[in-house]
C-alpha cells in the first residue's frame, strides 16, 4: 500500500485516515497472528515491541533531520526564521 503522496490518490480525508490506519493496523495485526500461530504470547508482545521501538527512533532520527533545517540555506542567508 502506497503513502498518499499524491494529492488525487486520496479523494477525502476520511480516505486518507483509512489510507494512514492501515499502514499501522496491518503489521500489528500480523504480530497478534504470529503469537496465536505460535501459541506464544510473548513472541507476539517481543516482534511488536520491536517494532515500536524501530518506529519510535526513525520518527526521531526524522523529527532531528527536518528541525535542524538545511545547512546549505543557511549558508546563502535563505533560510526561514524559526
Amino acid at each position: 500500500m502506497p503513502t498518499p503522496a499524491y494529492p488525487f490518490e486520496n479523494p477525502t480525508p476520511l480516505s486518507n485516515l483509512i489510507q494512514m490506519l492501515s499502514i499501522f493496523l496491518i503489521p500489528a495485526g500480523l504480530t497478534y497472528y504470529l503469537g496465536r500461530t505460535v501459541k506464544n504470547r510473548r513472541a507476539r508482545l517481543g516482534d511488536l515491541g520491536a517494532m515500536a521501538v524501530l518506529f519510535l527512533a526513525g520518527v526521531l532520527v526524522c523529527w532531528s533531520a527536518e528541525s535542524s533545517g538545511n545547512p546549505h540555506l543557511t549558508a546563502l542567508a535563505l533560510s526561514v526564521p524559526g
